[in-house]
This record gives C-alpha cells, sequence and structure tokens, in this order.
C-alpha cells in the first residue's frame, strides 16, 4: 500500500514538475524528499538552481481517516544544518492530505548532500479530551535533472 502511495505521489509530482512555468537550465535540480511514519506519508519537492525558490510539503495520512476527525494538525520540521520552522495547525475537517508551500526554501543549505535528511514532526491535538499525538518522520532526499 505505501509503495503504490509513494509511486502514485511521487508521478503526481513529476507531472507537475514537467507542466510547471518555471525557465529550465542545464543546472536546474529538482530534488525530493521523501519519507513514511507509521501512519502518514511525507514528500517535499524543491528546486535546486537558486535558494529564493519555494519549496513544497505534501502529507498524506495513511490510516482511517475518521481518526483525524476534531482534531488540529500541526507540521514542525528540521535539518541537521540548523533550520527549524513549523507551520500553524490545520483544521482537518475530512481531508486526509495537506498541502503546504514555504516561502522560501529552507532546504537549500542541504541539497546534493544526500546523506542529510530532513525530520518532518506531525502532531495532531484533540480539543475534546486534550490529548496530543507526534510522529517523526525522516525525509531522505533524491534529486532528478529537470529537462
Amino acid at each position: 500500500m505505501r509503495r503504490i502511495v509513494f509511486i502514485i505521489m511521487l508521478s503526481m509530482v513529476l507531472i507537475l514538475s514537467a507542466c510547471s512555468d518555471q525557465s529550465k537550465t542545464e543546472n536546474d535540480k529538482q530534488y525530493l524528499f521523501y519519507g513514511e511514519g507509521q501512519h502518514w506519508v511525507v514528500t517535499i519537492k524543491c528546486n535546486g538552481a537558486n535558494s529564493g525558490e519555494k519549496a513544497s510539503m505534501t502529507a498524506a495520512y495513511m490510516s482511517n481517516i475518521e481518526d483525524l476527525n476534531g482534531k488540529d494538525i500541526s507540521f514542525s520540521y528540521g535539518t541537521a544544518m540548523g533550520t527549524i520552522g513549523s507551520m500553524p495547525e490545520h483544521g482537518t475537517g475530512n481531508k486526509g492530505t495537506f498541502f503546504v508551500e514555504f516561502q522560501d526554501n529552507f532546504l537549500y543549505p542541504i541539497l546534493g548532500k544526500p546523506k542529510e535528511k530532513v525530520l518532518v514532526i506531525i502532531s495532531t491535538y484533540n480539543k475534546n479530551d486534550k490529548s496530543n499525538y507526534s510522529e517523526s518522520i525522516e525525509l531522505k532526499q533524491y534529486m532528478e535533472i529537470k529537462d
């Protein structure tokens, strides 16, 4: 199941990259970070040509979507190079996939260094019983040359 989701998410990223309206150069490389947790699959996509480029993250919940009802979701991230941050809480409703676009490419210092990884922490907060649950997911990077 997770392999199928990975293949689908990777295909979506590649299709979206091919359809983008960015100018392409020989040095224009696309980086994809991927990781799986117990309940979540996370991908981060970014362009390595310019540190001013935006990065985007997709997080898909792989368990029973009803488990998220009445909970707020927050995302925190970090790299070994010292880049850290978080996104505000998102109410879930009945969605299981979240898309976040970052203001800039916080991954720029680690691009092209395959041993460097990104840690994403996804936290859920249940308003009713005030309980918290967090899941840490380590993302590995992959590189692809754009055509």
